[in-house]
């Protein structure tokens, strides 16, 4: 993901979701600095990938039949077994 796609990213995070840079590094797993290295340099490929699935609204991955106790959906509408 280059420097202008990450930086859209956070902007379209800010605009439609009202996240402060705070809440998306807490949705991406890292620390406020790194947010904005990536805005100079681009972030990695699972960085852009992690956007996409945030900005998607797909869940975190769980194998199948091993919810943990979780009663979500899962991407197809079914509930978790």
């Amino acid at each position: 993901m280059d420097a202008n796609d990450f930086a859209a990213w956070v902007t379209t995070m800010k605009e439609t979701r009202g996240w402060s840079e705070r809440e998306c590094t807490r949705q991406l797993g890292c620390g406020i600095n790194q947010i904005t290295r990536w805005r100079q340099s681009g972030a990695p490929e699972y960085i852009g990938r992690a956007c996409a699935a945030i900005t998607l609204d797909i869940p975190s991955w769980t194998a199948a039949g091993s919810n943990n106790g979780n009663t979500e959906t899962d991407v197809h509408g079914t509930q978790a077994l």
